[in-house]
Formats: structure tokens, C-alpha cells, sequence
């Protein structure tokens, strides 16, 4: 995956473009865990994009955000039939897209930090657990296993490598309203194969609700 020397090219032209134009306000949006995440070649490329902006005389501001809602299906490997699906159970606290670009609206019009902000959903899950829900909007019933040696863009995941710290900032766009807007409500939760406690919440929810109708 050669990604590095291109996302470092084009992060070098766009501050040198900046610089030139006298940008007040420079802003790079980056992944919640880069850091963490150095095993892989596209995060490894991701901690360049940091580094040259950190460096660059540009006023500006990082802002790291966990993983999209909209990305969840990205993850779902090919496959059909009865195929198993081997996935990280490790914690996540995905977020709606259009948070943050509410969020990185809004830091625009800030004076530039040059620090580092972090955006999170309001809600941690299990990631094979939330896949699996994204599966099951596809109608997409193979099986997922949760597996804790399953790699996530080439890496193992624990349950902090993906999770941002207290001081992050959060989403209000919980991933049940968000997911039940993509499919218009006509969906129920799977149970998963690897029971987490909000499941067993979120299936007597869907079921008051399918008998209240």
C-alpha cells in the first residue's frame, strides 16, 4: 500500500498553496488512534499528514475523529453465502459525518489551536457488533465472529487504540437514529453471535416498538 509518499505530497502542496494565500486557519482532519496505529501502512501515512502540518508555519488546527457511520460498511469484507466473517470485537466510539463537519465548521471560525481536537460519537460499541448491524441493513446474514486477532487496516486493535481520550468532543447523532434514518426504520437488530450488553438493550427495544405499532 504506497500511500505515505502520496498523502505526503499532497499535504506538502497544500500547506505550501496555504502559506501563499495567507490562510489564517489551517485545518487537517486525521483518525482518532494514529498514533496507536503505526503496524499500519495507512495510518502510518496518516502520523506523516500530522507531522508535516505540526511542522509547517501555518497557524492551524488537527482535528482527529473516530470512525464515520458512513464508513462502517467499508469494513465488510467480500464474501456471500455461508462465508464467516472474522471481525475485531475491540471498542469503538464511531460518529455521524455530519457532526464533524459541524464540529470542523465551527472550529473554523476559531483562532487556530495548533493543537490537536478530538471528535467522537456519543456511544462506544463493539466493532464486529456494529458491522454486524451494518450487515444485517444489506441483508448481508452471514456469520461474524468476533475475533480479537482479526487486523483492521493491517493492524490488531485493542480497546484503546480506537477510542479517544475524556476531552474529546462529541456528536450528538446517536448510531440507532442514524441507522434507522439509512434504512427508514423497516429493520430489527440481529443478535449478535458474541452477546454485548447493549444488544440485549437495543433487540427489547425494537420489539416494544414493532408491538406498539
Amino acid at each position: 500500500m504506497r500511500c505515505g509518499p502520496a498523502r505526503s505530497g499532497a499535504s506538502e502542496h497544500l500547506l505550501a498553496a496555504a502559506a501563499r494565500a495567507g490562510i489564517a486557519h489551517y485545518l487537517a482532519l486525521s483518525v482518532v488512534g494514529t498514533p496507536r496505529l503505526q503496524g499500519s501502512a495507512y495510518f502510518r501515512a496518516k502520523q506523516v499528514q500530522e507531522r508535516l502540518v505540526a511542522q509547517a508555519r501555518a497557524l492551524h488546527t488537527l482535528v482527529r475523529a473516530t470512525q464515520f457511520f458512513e464508513f462502517m460498511a467499508n469494513i465488510i469484507p467480500p464474501g456471500s453465502g455461508k462465508d464467516l466473517v472474522h471481525l475485531s470485537p475491540a471498542r469503538v466510539q464511531p460518529v455521524a459525518a455530519d457532526d464533524v463537519a459541524d464540529v470542523l465548521a465551527d472550529i473554523a471560525i476559531r483562532p487556530p489551536s495548533g493543537g490537536t481536537v478530538e471528535v467522537a460519537g456519543p456511544e462506544p460499541f463493539c466493532l464486529s457488533e456494529l458491522v454486524e448491524w451494518v450487515m444485517y441493513s444489506y441483508q448481508d446474514d452471514r456469520p461474524v465472529i468476533a475475533d480479537v486477532a482479526a487486523r483492521y487496516y493491517g493492524a490488531v486493535l485493542d480497546d484503546a487504540t480506537l477510542t479517544p481520550s475524556d476531552a474529546a468532543m462529541l456528536g450528538a447523532t446517536r448510531f440507532r437514529d442514524w441507522l434507522d434514518g439509512y434504512v427508514s426504520g423497516a429493520i430489527r437488530f440481529p443478535q449478535v453471535h458474541h452477546p454485548h450488553p447493549l444488544a440485549a438493550e437495543l433487540t427489547a427495544h425494537d420489539e416494544s416498538r414493532r408491538v406498539a405499532r
